[in-house]
């Protein structure tokens, strides 16, 4: 009887024993796995650019993924390419989540470098152009004139999930006057901050579109007098302010290089100048700071 106890005994000991070690054996298996799976889906994520305030990174991403989230805002991208832009003063941690076609999703937190601007002060503007319209007719035309351009950025831009953008290269070769982010003081009062890069240069000098895209939308406006705008894909657009003449029309294809204008003194402006800004959906981004992201010098 002793004898068959302990043979049970041993029995459920090898049983318990087996089911111990099938287990711990699995468990390492399933981690191991988990870990390989997050491995090779990291290391075909690949990053470059400047995650720093009014920077922008550029994100080169795996066919399988299916859905990128920044903060809970879903991005377009495309040909496996994904831009994403910070404005002047973004917050400093961002929420990305990449989502897989087996709705596996991946998680990384992005942090930003905080940067520093200048203040800049201007006098001798004319009154009209620093305090604000009080005549009603001029109210409504820069009223609507700010709508216009909300509405092709929201309508036209923002849902374009093409991409155009490959490369970039300044609109002219001209003294900078004017840098990205610079707070003025027009007047003696504190204005927004500047939202561009301004070249000073003679009037008629031609300008060049930055990059490749399609011209969304030209106008002469109050504060931008005669101006350009350009849609880039996925978010990204290019604007040229203060124009002397427009060499475009809306809705044709421009190439990087291609002449579409000159340099003008249309608008709120204090002299021949060029005004460029470049922006991703609604933030404006430093164009020297996309200009050293594809490794050019600075001018």
């Amino acid at each position: 009887m002793n004898n068959q106890k302990e043979a049970n005994f041993s029995f459920c000991s090898f049983i318990s024993n087996f089911s111990n070690i099938f287990f711990v054996r699995l468990f390492v298996i399933i981690l191991f796995l988990t870990i390989l799976h997050k491995s090779i889906y990291a290391k075909e994520i690949v990053y470059s650019g400047n995650a720093i305030q009014s920077g922008m990174i550029k994100l080169e991403i795996p066919e399988r993924v299916k859905q990128l989230i920044l903060d809970d805002k879903e991005l377009n991208f495309s040909q496996n390419i994904a831009y994403i832009g910070f404005s002047r003063s973004d917050t400093l941690v961002h929420h990305l989540q990449f989502v897989f076609n087996d709705g596996s999703i991946k998680e990384e937190i992005l942090q930003l470098e905080e940067r520093s601007y200048d203040i800049q002060k201007i006098e001798n503007i004319p009154k009209k152009y620093v305090e604000k319209p009080k005549d009603e007719e001029l109210i409504n035309r820069v009223n609507l004139e700010y709508q216009i351009i909300t509405d092709v950025r929201k309508n036209i831009i923002y849902p374009n999930k093409n991409l155009y953008f490959i490369d970039i290269e300044q609109p002219l070769v001209s003294r900078i006057s004017s840098v990205f982010g610079s707070q003025r003081i027009i007047n003696g009062i504190p204005k927004r901050p500047h939202f561009g890069i301004d070249y000073a240069a003679k009037i008629g000098t031609p300008i060049k579109n930055c990059a490749d895209g399609i011209v969304v939308l030209t106008g002469d406006f109050f504060y931008n007098g005669k101006f350009i705008l350009i849609d880039h894909g996925v978010g990204l657009s290019s604007i040229y302010i203060h124009l002397d003449e427009i060499q475009v029309h809306i809705g044709q294809k421009v190439e990087k290089g291609e002449n579409i204008g000159t340099v003008g003194n249309t608008g709120k402006s204090t002299g021949p100048h060029l005004h460029w800004g470049f922006y991703w959906y609604e933030k404006a981004l430093d164009p020297l700071l996309i200009w050293e992201m594809f490794g050019k010098e600075k001018p």
